[in-house]
């Protein structure tokens, strides 16, 4: 009996198969289906098309330099912290730069994607899978991420899409980790804003001796809600935030009131909807929503402050 049940593997030979032809093949015989390539290797850019879509802030007029310069004004640093005058055109000029680099950022990623060889990435990734790292993710043995044979279009996809969640992350942190050095530089080595924001500078002269007296002071803000009163100073903080308008005070020239900033103690003329004041114009741009750039009236009523913006047609 034994005898008439003995198996013979018989080997079948395609010449340049149809992809229909593999595809039907590889359905049904896809653990013994053996394809060999005679290119290893393939770039990304052969068969993937990345499109990436920018915030609309950064193809927009509110980062040109006529935009920026019209909000300029020479001596903004005289009105306070939380008045939209003074950072107002530094808040513009930050965004324009992190729009360009999130677009160098997005252009390294994708040009490293573009030229990586799918099979050097297949390799990596099979170490990786033998650590038990990727285990989770896909399950393919050793053999078929080294094989040299076709892969079935599945695997690609998957091994695609796995390469390109990758790149969108490392993108991500790369551009944030950017961001955090800023910070730290600025916290650590104690840079002080020229437009006297996070550290207010003053000078008094006393005629009589034709001397002066030189002051500084980092800045305070003092938010009270519910009876109860919140302190932050940019010196330990420089997250300090309030809701950027135009106030009246904000143009005397008190010392005391540029470095205790009390928002609800002063009248704002106007707010600016969405935007702050922060110990810098850069912690400003992080934790503003744009709201007023949406809304047409908002931007109308910047006119009253900004003249220049006469000039431009809005």
């Amino acid at each position: 009996m034994s005898t008439l049940l003995s198996w013979q593997e018989i080997i079948i030979t395609i010449h340049n198969p149809s992809l229909k032809t593999y595809q039907k093949l590889q359905d049904k015989y896809s653990t013994t289906l053996n394809c060999p390539c005679l290119i290893n290797t393939m770039s990304y850019k052969q068969f993937i098309i990345a499109e990436t879509t920018m915030h609309q802030i950064c193809s927009s007029d509110f980062i040109s330099e006529q935009w920026i310069h019209a909000l300029y004004i020479p001596d903004a640093s005289r009105y306070s912290a939380i008045d939209f005058r003074t950072t107002a055109s530094s808040q513009f000029e930050v965004l324009k730069t992190l729009c360009a680099l999130a677009r160098e950022n997005i252009f390294d990623a994708l040009f490293n994607l573009n030229d990586t060889q799918l099979f050097s990435i297949l390799k990596t990734l099979c170490a990786l899978a033998r650590e038990n790292i990727f285990d989770a993710l896909f399950n393919l043995n050793d053999t078929q991420l080294f094989s040299s044979n076709l892969l079935p279009e599945k695997q690609i996809c998957t091994q695609t899409n796995i390469s390109s969640d990758r790149i969108l992350r490392d993108t991500r942190i790369r551009f944030n980790n950017a961001l955090k050095l800023i910070e730290l530089s600025t916290q650590s080595n104690v840079i002080s804003s020229a437009l006297n924001t996070n550290i207010v500078y003053s000078a008094s002269r006393f005629a009589t001796f034709q001397t002066y007296m030189y002051k500084s002071s980092y800045t305070g803000w003092y938010w009270t809600e519910n009876n109860q009163t919140t302190i932050c100073v940019c010196q330990i903080n420089t997250t300090c935030t309030a809701p950027a308008g135009f106030y009246s005070f904000a143009d005397k020239n008190n010392f005391e009131l540029h470095t205790k900033l009390v928002p609800q103690q002063h009248h704002a003329s106007d707010v600016v909807p969405g935007f702050v004041g922060s110990c810098t114009p850069y912690e400003a741009v992080i934790e503003a929503k744009f709201i007023c750039l949406y809304d047409i009236k908002c931007i109308k009523k910047l006119v009253n402050y900004f003249p220049r913006l006469t000039q431009r047609k809005i």
